[in-house]
């Protein structure tokens, strides 16, 4: 682990171990440029050192982007579970509304920074984080933000999903993530709007949980479609009056 303390830094590399589904691990890579962030996955083990290297295997659908002033998320299309239904674009606009935050006076350290403690209910699910004001607050995982400080370490209340960091390097001076930031900025003019695209993906996982109880009449051995959709990073919507049931 390595890392150097300058909270003036510009561009940063952050690098989580990463858990996810409680079943996939990885790296998580976070590229803070100005007031810019690029947040991406892979199930690599290289990490940082791999797309230093210049290769790397990004999940394709675990790549966001998020801007200081606009507030919202841009993130490639999620999975679907079917060709049912297909949309064409390749972002999606999430406005979601900032974490509610409830801080602690417990602390702890981590790569020498003094943290403090803070637990949400995100969409669903509950985090507690180990966050430092002593870096910069564009400093975070996935779309854990909204809290005066950098987060070094995330963990989901049923230990599905955790981000821990691994290194960070502060005032980084290579080019990175080029052809990754120019896809987004290529495609950030007209995104599709998130709740869309989650509304099309449960009429997906809908249309699956059918066609597999159709072909299995007789019997109880037909894929869990709740529990697929209940294993993702996010359980539940702020727009949603009840739970989707499948």
């Amino acid at each position: 682990m390595y890392h150097c303390i300058n909270a003036q830094s510009d561009n940063i590399v952050t690098e989580y171990n990463t858990v996810l589904s409680g079943r996939i691990n990885g790296k998580s890579l976070l590229y803070t440029k100005g007031e810019n962030n690029y947040f991406f996955f892979s199930e690599s083990d290289m990490g940082l050192h791999d797309l230093t290297k210049g290769h790397s295997e990004f999940n394709p659908y675990f790549m966001f982007s998020f801007n200081a002033k606009d507030l919202f998320f841009l993130q490639t299309m999620p999975y679907f579970f079917s060709d049912k239904l297909a949309l064409k674009e390749e972002l999606t606009k999430d406005s979601a509304s900032l974490p509610n935050w409830k801080t602690s006076t417990e602390t702890k350290e981590i790569l020498g920074y003094k943290c403090k403690k803070a637990s949400t209910n995100f969409r669903g699910r509950d985090w507690i984080v180990w966050y430092t004001t002593e870096l910069p607050n564009m400093i975070f995982p996935w779309k854990l933000t909204g809290l005066p400080g950098a987060i070094l370490e995330a963990t989901e209340g049923d230990k599905l999903f955790s981000f821990k960091i691994n290194n960070l390097i502060l005032n980084y001076k290579n080019d990175i993530l080029e052809d990754e930031i120019k896809f987004f900025e290529k495609n950030s003019i007209e995104p599709i709007d998130y709740r869309l695209v989650i509304e099309n993906k449960n009429k997906d996982l809908i249309f699956l949980r059918e066609r597999e109880a159709a072909s299995h009449q007789n019997s109880n051995s037909y894929s869990n479609i709740e529990e697929l959709k209940y294993s993702e990073l996010e359980k539940t919507f702020e727009w949603e009056t009840s739970p989707v049931k499948f």
